[in-house]
């Protein structure tokens, strides 16, 4: 996890390393991320920056699974224009001035591909053509399709 940094700063640093901000596209991937947030609120990569009510991820897909809070988003104060997962597991929008920390997910996971083998919440190994990743316990990545043991997962790169 990095941070606190503004949506645009974080987003910069994710792109920086080749990566983005978390696109959340199941409950699945919503809870593992919250997991790995260990209770902080994050940033998710979601904004509706370019035109107000609509809500887009950073890979370009519009929003189909949303997880946001009770009354949410409202646009309080008029200009919550980006999306954040609080330690609650629901979702809040928040202003371009908010500083939160952020985790940075593999661009693969990010574009939609279908070849997982980031160690970031939710993303593992995967065949090509499958649409979810496989199930090596978080923190680790395995290059085999279908691996789900600790003996074809193997523990990913320390986070510089």
């Amino acid at each position: 996890m990095m941070g606190p940094s503004t949506w645009h700063d974080a987003r910069a640093a994710c792109m920086a390393l080749d990566m983005d901000l978390p696109v959340l596209l199941s409950q699945s991937h919503n809870n593992e991320l919250l997991a790995a947030a260990g209770g902080e609120e994050i940033w998710l990569g979601l904004s509706d920056e370019a035109e107000e009510g609509v809500w887009t991820w950073v890979n370009g897909e519009p929003l189909s699974y949303n997880n946001w809070n009770d009354e949410e988003p409202n646009n309080a104060g008029s200009g919550e224009h980006f999306a954040a997962l609080q330690g609650t597991s629901a979702w809040n929008d928040q202003s371009m001035t908010a500083s939160l920390k952020f985790i940075c997910e593999d661009k693969a996971s990010v574009t939609g591909a279908t070849l997982c083998s980031s160690c970031i919440p939710g993303k593992y190994s995967s065949a090509a053509g499958q649409t979810e990743c496989d199930g090596c316990p978080f923190g680790t990545a395995s290059s085999e399709v279908g691996a789900t043991s600790s003996d074809a997962c193997e523990v990913c790169p320390a986070e510089t």
